[in-house]
């Protein structure tokens, strides 16, 4: 028997569901590069013989090997080792060791970035939804995503708009002035990712590392993560039935991040004096408002209230507003309004940070709103929000009125229920979710506090039996009342 039988004997033994061909190329290949095979191989005819397997087999194999350069056939002579192989094949990469060395040190700004509390995965009542996405009417949508790219013009297809789409953002200048109350350009207008992206934004352009931005205590934690990353420091301000409790003084703040429309999560919109009284105070002390404008096209009774931006006569009011929450989560489209001063420095701010967004849904979302769909699809929003409100409102008031008290709101897509009785709302969310009910506990939302505890609900998106059914399950079980 040759050397090579030897060497190439144990894999005849090996798994039997691999080709024979292939595991004589396998053994024979490694043998070639770890140079225990080097010069001349004898012939496949007395190979195959020593082996006791078919000359076809050997055959085989030597053809791939040759194929793929491992031999080289000399005619009258038979197959040698190749002078120059082929690269070898790369280490394996060693297994994560069962511990992990720690990271190299991150900023620190990561390490304070707030967790927004989030609902649950699970598709359950009452998670909030960012927008009955299921009821979108999707042939339209889908049309006018098509529509642009049968004929694409160069500045929708080879252009990008470090400000956005021009045609959309003439169509949202237009949307604020009728619905809002603004006066604006659409050279005011910069089109985002998102209201995250538009307040990322506007703190990176206003806030020095060090400075002080007053925030809604309780609030929306994603504010406090944009003003973290500027470098700058997030300061409470109490939130009542009016809104944020605006100070006699703003000295030392460098800007006030707002939701006047709509507190989340108590719902509480900011009075007209209280709007006119921020006004002032901040043209006294020369600091900067950012409006944050999430759901104002959600209010169920009556028109959307003026804006900030609206009211403001010394153009020191940052709008910011998304469409994410009036389409469906994945639109992430978004918009900053800027005054005329900042128009040029915010375009630069967003330059530095992605050069634009693409138009395809830009220009979509564009069409969307100037034939009307926009308009249509926010009216019948509206009506199913109410409904939906109302029937989350009787079936609490009738199941749990003795556990629970609604806390009074026009609009949104959530309401908050406080509990009579001292409770631990966190408590309350794990046992809940046992149940298959999703809540978020509203003392997560409380930066400084003293917190309050309940329960913050959605009704988007549920049907009134769905509604029906969890609320007899929370009826039925005492467990996650969290009595202290």
């Amino acid at each position: 028997m040759t050397p090579l039988a030897d060497l190439l004997a144990p894999c005849l033994d090996e798994d039997p569901a691999v080709p024979l061909y292939r595991r004589l190329y396998l053994a024979l290949r490694e043998a070639i590069l770890a140079g225990r095979v080097r010069q001349r191989l004898p012939s496949t005819r007395r190979l195959a013989q020593d082996l006791g397997i078919s000359r076809n087999s050997v055959a085989t194999a030597f053809e791939l090997l040759q194929a793929e350069g491992y031999l080289a056939g000399r005619i009258g002579s038979g197959s040698y080792v190749a002078d120059h192989l082929p690269d070898q094949a790369p280490a394996a990469v060693p297994s994560a060791p069962a511990e992990p060395p720690a990271p190299r040190r991150l900023a620190r700004r990561v390490a304070a970035l707030p967790e927004e509390p989030r609902d649950s995965s699970r598709a359950e009542p009452f998670a909030v939804a960012p927008a009955i996405w299921a009821d979108f009417p999707w042939p339209v949508w889908s049309r006018l995503l098509a529509r642009p790219w049968r004929h694409p013009t160069p500045a929708l297809a080879a252009s990008l708009d470090r400000a956005g789409f021009p045609a959309l953002r003439r169509a949202v200048a237009e949307l604020l002035g009728a619905s809002r109350a603004m006066s604006c350009s659409p050279d005011q207008v910069l089109i985002t990712g998102g209201s995250q992206q538009a307040l990322d934004i506007a703190c990176r352009l206003l806030v020095d590392p060090g400075e002080r931005v007053m925030v809604e205590d309780p609030g929306f934690h994603g504010a406090d993560a944009a003003i973290i990353a500027a470098g700058g420091i997030a300061v409470p301000q109490p939130v009542d039935g009016e809104g944020l409790l605006v100070p006699d003084s703003l000295d030392g703040i460098r800007a006030v991040q707002v939701t006047p429309s709509r507190n989340f999560p108590l719902g509480s919109i900011l009075s007209l004096p209280r709007r006119l009284a921020l006004l002032q105070a901040a043209s006294a002390a020369d600091c900067w408002i950012i409006e944050d404008d999430f759901d104002a096209e959600f209010r169920h009774a009556g028109r959307p209230l003026a804006s900030l931006f609206g009211l403001d006569r010394d153009r020191r009011v940052l709008y910011a507003g998304t469409f994410s929450r009036t389409l469906f989560p994945a639109a992430r489209l978004g918009y900053l309004v800027v005054p005329e001063a900042l128009i040029e420095p915010a375009r630069q701010v967003r330059d530095a940070a992605d050069g634009g967004m693409g138009t395809t849904v830009q220009a979509a979302l564009a069409a969307f709103i100037a034939e009307g769909h926009y308009g249509a699809h926010l009216r019948r929003q509206r009506l199913k929000l109410a409904a939906g409100r109302r029937v989350l409102t009787a079936l609490l008031s009738e199941r749990l009125g003795d556990v629970l008290e609604i806390v009074p709101a026009d609009g949104g897509l959530s309401l908050t229920a406080l509990f009579r009785t001292p409770a631990e709302d966190r408590v309350a969310v794990e046992a809940l979710a046992r149940i298959g009910i999703a809540a978020r506990p509203l003392s997560s939302f409380y930066r400084a506090g003293p917190a309050r505890h309940g329960l913050v609900l959605g009704f988007a998106g549920w049907s009134e039996a769905e509604m029906a059914s969890a609320i007899g399950r929370m009826a039925a079980d005492t467990a996650w009342r969290g009595i202290g």
